[in-house]
């Protein structure tokens, strides 16, 4: 069955979901509840693989929670949206050619811990070129992403040496997006991969060489694959509609932001993306997100480091300042 709305990567994929076993004999049923409520999470607007997953959680939820009010076996309990990420299932493809992107050995189930980020990453724009880049290191930017989508651009190895040492120079963290291998060989602080990026990566080198890795997620099911990756942050997206690249799933919007914000919270920076500028920065971080970031509010502003530097400080000291 072909999933639409979602990345052509997981479309036509069949999967093993996994979940410890819950030790309850009130399991009466379990089928009716999960046919349901996968219904119930479709007609919230989320493709068919959250539906599922988010459905098996409520059941696991259930069965954790059950009590027998007479005899015998009873039926599980009727609990609201699951929001405690231990009673999501583990994803694992049950085809072998797929599964190192999602992290898994089809024996030992390994995975690999990425560098842990305490600090903030606040208002993290991300850009095409050394100049922009350097612009907004001055700004004060302390995160920032170099992306050069073109791979055939003749100065890409150069793009990505001199963002490094800019790194280094203003003590921030930048990271490299797609170009994982160049990130290795001249030692970059990370690496942002969207998860269609991961099948061509290696998670094995990247993780001995020390690089922080973020991930690109765009629903339920792809937070849980990023999650089994344990990188360094995840980046959520796209919040708000973008033309900065064609997305096959629509905008996930201010409510479904929230739910994945209730999930992940205190798990690992967690980062809003796409369509955020200052019109809609309030709300976005109203919805208790870790950090956001930006491309073409600055990128296309007429003066870029004034833009991010608005940005980060109403993004910091709006609410002392009312202005969130």
């Amino acid at each position: 069955y072909q999933v639409t709305g979602t990345s052509s990567l997981h479309r036509d994929q069949t999967f093993w979901l996994t979940s410890p076993r819950i030790a309850t004999n009130n399991s009466h049923g379990t089928g009716c509840t999960l046919s349901s409520a996968i219904a119930a999470v479709m007609a919230h607007g989320f493709v068919l693989n959250d539906a599922v997953v988010v459905a098996k959680a409520y059941v696991s939820q259930g069965l954790h929670y059950s009590y027998q009010p007479g005899s015998g076996p009873s039926c599980l309990a009727r609990c609201g949206w699951p929001n405690e990420l231990l009673l999501y299932p583990f994803i694992e493809p049950l085809s072998s050619l797929n599964q190192s992107l999602y992290g898994v050995n089809a024996i030992s189930k390994q995975v690999y811990a990425f560098k842990e980020i305490v600090e903030p990453l606040g208002v993290y724009p991300v850009v095409a070129e050394i100049d922009l880049l350097q612009q907004l290191l001055s700004a004060g930017a302390k995160t920032i992403q170099l992306r050069v989508k073109d791979e055939n651009d003749p100065l890409l190895e150069q793009k990505i040496v001199q963002a490094i040492a800019l790194g280094r120079d203003y003590r921030a963290k930048v990271f490299i997006n797609d170009h994982w291998q160049l990130a290795i060989k001249h030692q970059a602080y990370g690496v942002h991969l969207g998860q269609e990026d991961l099948f061509e990566s290696n998670l094995k080198r990247l993780n001995e060489a020390d690089i922080a890795l973020g991930l690109s997620s765009h629903s339920y099911f792809e937070i849980l694959l990023a999650m089994q990756h344990q990188p360094s942050y995840i980046a959520f997206g796209h919040i708000f509609p973008t033309t900065t690249k064609q997305m096959p799933s629509a905008p996930q919007g201010l409510s479904k932001l929230a739910r994945y914000v209730d999930l992940m919270q205190g798990e690992l920076p967690i980062v809003a993306i796409g369509g955020i500028d200052a019109g809609n920065l309030a709300a976005v971080k109203a919805s208790g997100v870790d950090d956001v970031a930006v491309v073409r509010a600055v990128t296309e502003a007429n003066d870029p480091a004034k833009a991010y530097k608005t940005l980060a400080d109403e993004w910091t000291l709006g609410v002392s300042n009312g202005a969130l």
